[in-house]
């Protein structure tokens, strides 16, 4: 595996990243500033036939222009993920299979629009206009919420474009506001002070060391240039074109991951940021080489503030509120849910898995059973609950403005937040199939296909308005081709029929009938298990070993950036297994997660 890119600058150059198997990646440059690719000559390829995964590129390692290609990314197989996860529920039945170090594939992925926009401002100390950012910079294609996933982040000569524009306004704005600073720093002249600000800038912005011949590299295209404002802009432009800024790398070069790129993965997993601070400390010395120094730096990053970006990113991959604005509701009852409240309600989940972890109570029966959630007092009067401040001394670096607010009895635990029943819900209508569908594919990892055609179907059928609403349901979805789907998720969506679209309890259904909360769920014999509501649903889950192995599932999605393949069986169960060995709690797992071998060991080219 081997990751080259040129600094020696000639009359065009070619930065080259080799990635993966035959992997590489060629980028145009001309001696002034980079030179916006044609796409005519960037040509797009289907990738099918190649026995490729699924977003893994295929290049010429020429670095010809004619070369670069792109793949269609293949849509999410739920029937296979679904069947993976059945084999690693197995696989848990036999840890003692997984105990050979297991190694993963190396990888890349280009950074999100938010990671871009983090980045340049901490290597830069600028603040870009936000707007003109947003308005310019690509935008990514998520999968079940994970817009960080590699296999679904793919580089297009589009994006590139992008890219190039965007980084000629970051540049500009650096100039204006850093550039006088920056070349007249006080030292003996103005390569000695480019040097100095390299020295800074490369770590924040490339994620390795300044090494000598990296910076006079660049020093030396500075003075080409002709060494003034214009010349340093046109190496800022040239710094944030190279792959080493555009991707996140996971290559291990010497089968292990460095200390800068474990470094890096850290810092985007645990707090969505830029490597900064002691970390950046950490891998310069070296100090993350090891599965126990991992460990060690785990327990130090979760409790820093800043690891609540990393739990919003992970909660809002895992079960989503984002929608929640978008909802208008026109329901009477439903006026004090506002746009404000709203906003605040697509941060609950999050806030409250945060809370959990810092006050060590986020094992099962805390995420399931806890009578409170954390928001906004906006919130808590909204839906009429009563709300206390939190403690400083646990409060984690929230916001002093979040409060603890009393969730009713009926609405227990991740399961009864407002958020979470809003976010599966319809406009003005429960949605029981969505809600059913949607648990099972959160918390056990059983994920099923809706009908291409769904709008029509719903369109048109008939439902009998003089039954109560899971009655009709029923009555329509009884037989025929949807009965099979319908009779496990219906199950499950109906028992929370006495909790409203908005996430308030409520007596009436959405036919204007009594509204039940009796639910089924069908074990893994097929024989069904009655509950009631929310509260018996919470009850059943947080027992089920299907439900922890589920969420070791998203984790690995959240540490490797990318879905479960069946070669990472192992990597996963050795992670349940570890955490599972005192209470099974959430960041125990996320730290059993980061300190497997498999994560710190990469397959070289050619290993199988």
């Amino acid at each position: 595996m081997s990751l080259r890119f040129n600094h020696v600058r000639t009359k065009r150059v070619f930065i080259g990243v080799s990635l993966m198997a035959g992997l590489s990646l060629a980028f145009a440059c001309t001696n002034a500033r980079p030179l916006k690719p044609s796409l005519a000559s960037l040509k797009q390829g289907s990738g099918s036939g190649t026995g490729k995964t699924p977003g893994e590129d295929e290049f010429n390692p020429d670095g010809s222009d004619e070369a670069i290609k792109q793949p269609q990314v293949g849509k999410l197989d739920e029937k296979f993920q679904s069947s993976l996860f059945l084999k690693i529920m197995k696989q848990t039945k036999a840890p003692a299979e997984c105990k050979t170090v297991a190694k993963s594939q190396t990888g890349v992925r280009l950074l999100t629009r938010a990671e871009y926009k983090s980045r340049v401002e901490t290597a830069f100390e600028i603040k870009p206009d936000a707007a003109a950012l947003d308005a310019t910079l690509p935008v990514e294609t998520a999968v079940m919420g994970y817009g960080h996933l590699r296999d679904f982040n793919l580089l297009s000569p589009e994006k590139m474009e992008s890219f190039i524009t965007a980084n000629e306004l970051v540049a500009k704005k650096f100039i204006a506001d850093q550039g006088d600073k920056i070349l007249k720093c006080g030292q003996a002249d103005t390569k000695a002070c480019v040097t100095a600000w390299l020295q800074k800038v490369i770590p924040a912005l490339w994620t390795i060391d300044a090494q000598p011949e990296i910076l006079d590299a660049q020093v030396a295209l500075f003075v080409k240039l002709g060494g003034d404002a214009a010349a340093l802009q046109a190496l800022s432009e040239r710094l944030m074109l190279s792959p080493y800024f555009l991707f996140h790398r996971s290559l291990a070069e010497d089968g292990k991951l460095s200390s800068w790129e474990v470094a890096d993965s850290l810092s985007d997993i645990l707090w969505n940021a830029p490597v900064s601070g002691d970390l950046a400390k950490a891998a310069k010395a070296n100090q993350l080489g090891t599965s126990d120094q991992i460990s060690s730096q785990v327990k130090l990053m979760i409790k820093d503030p800043k690891f609540q970006a990393g739990v919003r990113r992970f909660v809002s991959s895992w079960l989503g509120a984002q929608e929640l604005e978008s909802k208008t509701f026109q329901s009477a009852d439903a006026k004090k849910i506002t746009q404000q409240v709203k906003a605040d309600l697509t941060r609950e989940a999050s806030d409250y898995l945060y809370y959990l972890i810092q006050t060590n109570a986020d094992d099962m029966n805390g995420i399931f059973d806890s009578r409170f959630t954390i928001g906004s007092q906006a919130v808590a009067e909204a839906y009429g609950f009563s709300a206390e401040a939190i403690p400083a001394n646990v409060r984690g670096g929230l916001p002093e403005s979040l409060k603890k607010i009393e969730l009713p009895e009926e609405m227990p635990g991740i399961l009864g937040l407002p958020s979470q029943v809003m976010s599966r819900s319809g406009q003005e209508g429960t949605n029981v199939p969505r809600r059913g569908k949607e648990l099972l594919a959160k918390f056990m990892c059983n994920l099923l296909s809706t009908p291409e055609n769904i709008n029509d179907l719903v369109n048109n059928t008939k439902f009998d308005k003089n039954l109560p609403y899971i009655e009709a349901l029923e009555q329509v979805t009884s037989s025929g081709s949807c009965a099979s789907c319908h009779k496990v998720i219906d199950g499950i969506g109906g028992a929370l029929e006495t909790i409203s679209p908005y996430g308030t309890i409520r007596a009436m259904d959405d036919h204007n009938r009594p509204a039940g909360a009796t639910g089924q769920f069908l074990a893994q014999d097929g024989s069904p298990v009655a509950f009631e509501g929310v509260k018996g649903l919470a009850k059943l889950l947080k027992d089920k070993e299907e439900v922890k192995v589920c969420m070791a599932v998203q984790a690995f999605r959240m540490v490797f950036a990318r879905l479960e393949r069946e070669e990472d069986t192992c990597t996963i169960v050795n992670a349940y297994q570890s955490a599972s060995k005192d209470s099974f709690k959430f960041h125990q797992l996320l730290s059993a997660m980061l300190s497997e071998q498999s994560f710190l060991q990469r397959k070289k080219i050619g290993e199988k």
